[in-house]
């Protein structure tokens, strides 16, 4: 006896109905011939890039507050340096375990799954994406302190005025400070 509205999985079949679509399952593969999703990277290559990581992003509320205030400048740069010197050391220990040709450090498991999708997408375009940023950052760091260089040197160039004479034209006149 099945209870109203309830129907076995072969009823439903027989009736031309097939399941909903379910959540993919860990074990099983994502489609039939499809290799079984990453589920491990090696600890060599994740606790340095996600310390890393981890690193960075804590400091990064504290660095951008100093320079918002006018304050922490050379603290920026450091940390823009810093971010560059994560990403590369990242990027060269995933390399070095198993994505790169020569597979200089043997590790198990390796980083042979960032070259599967979706993570293949981080070493691609996002680190490529974030090292760009840093060099942008340290531009603008750069031209900010070139313009408050110059706004603090005295000047060794007169500056011009301009006089009205008896004539009433105008004419430039230097007029040195100090």
């Amino acid at each position: 006896m099945v209870r109203r509205g309830v129907r076995r999985r072969s009823d439903r079949v027989a009736a031309g109905h097939s399941d909903p679509p379910r959540a993919p399952d860990p074990g099983r593969p994502w489609h039939p011939g499809a290799p079984r999703p990453p589920t491990h990277i090696p600890a060599v290559f994740a606790l340095p890039a996600g310390l890393g990581d981890i690193a960075t992003g804590v400091a990064a509320p504290f660095v951008a507050r100093r320079l918002a205030r006018g304050r922490g400048h050379a603290d920026a740069v450091w940390f823009n340096w810093f971010g560059i010197l994560d990403l590369v050391v990242a990027l060269s220990i995933g390399f070095l375990a198993g994505l790169g040709p020569w597979r200089l450090l043997d590790f198990v498991p390796s980083t042979e799954p960032l070259a599967l999708l979706p993570l293949a997408l981080v070493p691609t375009a996002a680190v490529p994406l974030s090292i760009a940023l840093h060099i942008v950052s340290l531009r603008r760091l750069r031209a900010a302190a070139r313009t408050k260089r110059m706004s603090l040197k005295p000047s060794s160039q007169p500056e011009m005025t301009r006089t009205a004479t008896s004539e009433q034209s105008t004419e430039m006149q230097p007029t040195y400070d100090g």
